[in-house]
């Protein structure tokens, strides 16, 4: 019981890290956009 839930936690978790550097990467790549024009 204890286990599946760390595993949940440690999906979320990572998850969460991918989707704050997916719009991180995204906002530097709109900035890259702004810059060049």
């Amino acid at each position: 019981m204890k286990l599946t839930q760390n595993k949940k936690n440690l999906t979320y978790s990572y998850n969460t890290i991918d989707i704050k550097e997916a719009l991180y990467n995204k906002n530097l790549n709109l900035m890259l956009i702004v810059l060049k024009k």
